[in-house]
């Protein structure tokens, strides 16, 4: 599996020519900002995504073909039938997807969405906990829904509708994200997931066993590891590299250039290969590999 080129004037130049690409159905815009909403057929897999300018939310309709990976595993996020995945503006990462589904990309440019924040009294976004991953919103899947049904209509009104749904969109995720997050059942409270989070991003470096994590959320081992796969959908473990591989990721564009066995050491892994392996596995490309792919 090949890393996603890292090097998009845009979120439309990532749909356009980027992985999702070679799965094309249909784009559709509308509106003075340019709002774009795509839709493409893909198969079970990883996509990976990079740090783009504008604000993107994936939705994941399962359809009826499916296909499975045997023997592959990849540490990623899951997008859930009819749930919503937000592409946060600056920051890559990695959209797992169970099996063979129709996904629909809305992108918000990066003009509209300061135009929105403008309008809501924000100079800057915190989407809090949604970006941790998929989410549930009838309200947000209705507008995506809707976009998308409107720019096949060519109606003049179309336009008007993607212009006002900018800074509604927007404004729902700010007040989705200023709401606590829905807590599963049997699952971690907010305090605890934020509780463990804080304790892993600041100790990367050591060697962190599933009795610290459960200890720092007051549970035993194995009623934490249960209640953390309710939560979040994945292992503690593949969580935990996931976490590792952000922060390696982030230390590998700083300058002047780290020693790769400096950072794999910052993030927990006292073997270069190990921590190669790790990599590549979450993020699709070995480290030297991916580091290439940043320069400009």
């Amino acid at each position: 599996m090949s890393v996603e080129p890292q090097r998009f004037g845009s979120a439309r130049e990532w749909l356009e020519q980027g992985r999702l690409a070679t799965y094309p159905l249909a784009f559709r815009t509308a509106g003075a900002q340019g709002v774009l909403v795509s839709e493409a057929w893909r198969t079970g897999g990883v996509l990976s995504y990079p740090a783009l300018n504008d604000l993107v939310l994936i939705v994941g309709r399962p359809c009826a073909k499916s296909r499975t990976d045997p023997g592959r595993r990849h540490a990623a996020i899951d997008v859930a039938p009819e749930a919503v995945h937000l592409l946060v503006q600056g920051s890559p990462g990695t959209i797992r997807f169970g099996s063979s589904r129709v996904i629909r990309a809305l992108v918000l440019p990066h003009a509209a969405v300061r135009s929105a924040l403008a309008e809501a009294g924000r100079e800057a976004a915190d989407f809090g906990w949604l970006q941790d991953g998929p989410f549930h919103d009838p309200f947000l899947l209705g507008v995506v829904e809707r976009l998308w049904e409107a720019g096949g209509e060519g109606s003049p009104e179309h336009g008007l509708f993607a212009d006002s749904a900018a800074p509604m969109l927007v404004a729902r995720l700010l007040q989705l994200a200023a709401q606590a997050p829905p807590q599963a059942r049997g699952g971690l409270s907010p305090s605890q997931l934020r509780r463990v989070r804080e304790y892993c991003e600041a100790n990367l470096a050591a060697d962190l066993t599933l009795g610290d994590l459960a200890a720092i959320a007051d549970l035993s081992p194995y009623h934490f590891a249960r209640a953390f796969r309710r939560t979040i959908g994945r292992s503690p473990h593949v969580w935990l590299t996931e976490l590792r591989m952000q922060r390696a990721r982030e230390l590998m564009t700083v300058r002047p250039p780290m020693p790769l066995i400096d950072v794999a050491l910052c993030v927990g892994y006292s073997s270069q290969t190990a921590f190669g392996a790790a990599f590549r596995r979450v993020v699709g490309a070995a480290p030297g590999e991916w580091r290439r792919q940043q320069e400009p």
